[in-house]
């Protein structure tokens, strides 16, 4: 959100935890983590905000331009970026300048695809239709698990934050919750 704010997911950050550690760009030549205190979580609306305390954000941030949904019959083009369980890898990234032995990490997955702004109305999201991957090998967990967090963009504009994923709409639907909620 800015120098040292990050918005996240309220269920990515520990509930009795008061501080937590941020990565960015991991596995990239600018790669650095960050301690990080947990300044607000709203559990209703599944947000947290952190603050990078110590050392401000390596390169220059410029807070986002947040959006109103419309609220009628539209179809918005949005995108996110997250680390879903299904880009689970074995082995070294090969840009990862910090690696040097094989391990297990998640890759980043750009996800694309529509909201269709009449839709969970009643819950009070958005639902984010976006290309089905595989289903998890395990029956038990999502594939998308580990994407929460992840901000929804649509022309610029942050408009959400990734919150879940509900199998019983399809292994091709995202939860979001609304910014400007």
């Amino acid at each position: 959100m800015g120098e040292r704010w990050v918005l996240t997911a309220a269920h990515s950050v520990p509930a009795s935890a008061s501080a937590v550690t941020v990565r960015f760009d991991a596995d990239l030549p600018t790669h650095w983590t960050a301690p990080a205190r947990i300044l607000f979580r709203a559990e209703s609306a599944d947000v947290a905000l952190v603050e990078v305390v110590g050392a401000a954000a390596r390169k220059p941030i410029t807070p986002p331009r947040y959006g109103l949904v419309p609220d009628g019959d539209r179809v918005l083009r949005c995108s996110a970026m997250g680390f879903p369980r299904f880009k689970l890898r074995d082995g070294t990234p090969r840009r990862s300048p910090h690696a040097t032995a094989p391990n297990r990490y998640r890759d980043s997955c750009h996800a694309t695809g529509t909201v269709s702004v009449l839709s969970n109305r009643r819950e009070g999201t958005l639902e984010f239709i976006v290309a089905a991957p595989d289903p998890d090998p395990d029956p038990a967990r999502s594939p998308w698990e580990g994407m929460s967090g992840a901000a929804v963009w649509h022309r610029g504009a942050l408009i959400g934050l990734v919150q879940a994923h509900h199998r019983s709409d399809g292994p091709g639907r995202l939860v979001v919750a609304r910014v400007d909620q």
